[in-house]
């Protein structure tokens, strides 16, 4: 299959105020594995990991002076997509990895270590005859949450799925409050919990320093009363301070990132993702986390893991006029995912809607068939009855609960590639 190489975009295809002016030409081409950084050790995500949750007193000192944020960075926001976002970078990485290092084989840049093919993995994510080359790679929730990625360094690509502020609000409460704290699902309690995540995900995903909610409360009310003033104008061209400031806030948070993709345009996001950086469609193909059931791995101290029960948003009537009304005034978040949204539909303009829908076609098969073959061999790291079963996941997954099922959805895929040759 061939890949296709397009030049790299614009950042952002629209301006928070509205206008939608195309991106400028672009003279040169960005090859597709440019951002991939190989890593022959053991993945950089465990190495960052670990030591972010050693050393979060010293993080600040410690990335200031430390150089290696290249390659694909995730920026993984809690329930908005994050497991599949996790899964699709590491999928991209080891891929484009395999590629590289071939590449580079053939070229006489590097010698084969080995003459095997094999894909297999150990859990520490090295091959059995020596270090499994794949592209650098960043994905972990404490990475985001400290502003590590504002050390990035190029060559480097950073991208994060943003959702609807009150449905993600809602899927956090019954993650983190109902399933584990055993809250009671009502409307005092989601409204009690949701408050402070109010600019939440706007916080988490930007580069810039740590600040108060109390600050992004701040300056969104000032953003409110200023789209109520008579002398905005339409276009939001005025010269008021509190607004601008706003949009500058938010106009950070977009520019922190390379690629926005949107949890509720799942399928045009990836094919987008994939476009841009001159993938194949099987490179973002990954099997769809909601078919885990309902468990979750789930440490219970630092020796012991088991699974715990999640329970499934259900509809509370007493909230909606909360979530419709009071939960949307002041919340940047409403404006970061207006300007996502836009952003993407601009994009695929840029690229060309037929070759986007093109592609979308193509995913859309490769989706349905891999749900089919591969479903019963996609091993999470609960089994549908709670069971924890590290001997099945830990061959089958990427990390934790990210990618699972990889072995089957590579074989599925390269049958079905040879097949339509």
């Amino acid at each position: 299959m061939t890949r296709t190489f397009l030049p790299f975009p614009h950042r952002h295809a629209v301006s928070l105020d509205g206008s939608s002016s195309l991106p400028p030409p672009y003279n040169t081409l960005l090859p597709s594995n440019d951002w991939c950084v190989l890593e022959h050790n053991q993945k950089l995500a465990h190495r960052l990991s670990s030591q972010i949750r050693s050393t979060i007193p010293k993080i600040q000192k410690e990335y200031n002076t430390t150089n290696f944020l290249e390659g694909l960075v995730f920026i993984k926001s809690p329930k908005a997509s994050s497991t599949t976002g996790m899964g699709v970078t590491l999928r991209i990485a080891h891929r484009m990895g395999q590629q590289k290092y071939q590449q580079q084989v053939t070229q006489g840049h590097l010698s084969l270590r080995n003459k095997t093919t094999t894909t297999t993995t150990t859990t520490d994510g090295t091959s059995p005859d020596g270090p499994f080359p794949i592209c650098t790679s960043n994905y972990s929730h404490p990475f985001a949450f400290f502003k590590v990625h504002k050390y990035r360094k190029d060559p480097c690509f950073v991208w994060t799925f943003v959702r609807h502020p009150a449905q993600r609000a809602v899927s956090m409460f019954f993650h983190f409050f109902v399933s584990r704290q055993g809250t009671v699902p009502n409307a005092t309690n989601l409204i009690q919990a949701i408050q402070p995540t109010i600019g939440g995900q706007s916080r988490y995903i930007t580069s810039a320093p740590l600040s108060e909610p109390s600050y992004w409360i701040e300056q969104a009310q000032a953003w409110e009363r200023a789209s109520r003033d008579d002398t905005t104008t339409p276009n939001g061209n005025n010269n008021n301070t509190a607004l601008h400031k706003v949009l500058q806030l938010a106009r950070s948070v977009m520019d922190s990132l390379d690629f926005i993709a949107i949890s509720e345009r799942m399928e045009e996001s990836l094919v987008v993702l994939q476009l841009l950086l001159g993938l194949d469609p099987m490179d973002v193909m990954v099997m769809p986390s909601k078919i885990a059931g309902g468990f979750e791995d789930f440490k219970y101290n630092r020796s012991s893991r088991g699974c715990q029960a999640t329970k499934k948003p259900i509809d509370i009537p007493e909230a909606h006029s909360y979530l419709q009304h009071n939960y949307t005034h002041s919340n940047i978040d409403y404006l970061i995912y207006a300007a996502a949204n836009r952003s993407l539909d601009r994009t695929i303009e840029w690229i060309g809607k037929d070759v986007v829908e093109e592609q979308l076609q193509i995913h859309r098969t490769l989706q349905q068939l891999l749900v089919k073959e591969c479903t019963d061999e996609t091993y999470f790291p609960c089994s549908p009855e709670g069971v924890y079963q590290p001997e099945k996941h830990f061959q089958n997954c990427y990390e934790r609960d990210s990618g699972c099922g990889y072995p089957c959805v590579d074989r599925v895929l390269e049958t079905y590639v040879l097949a339509n040759q």
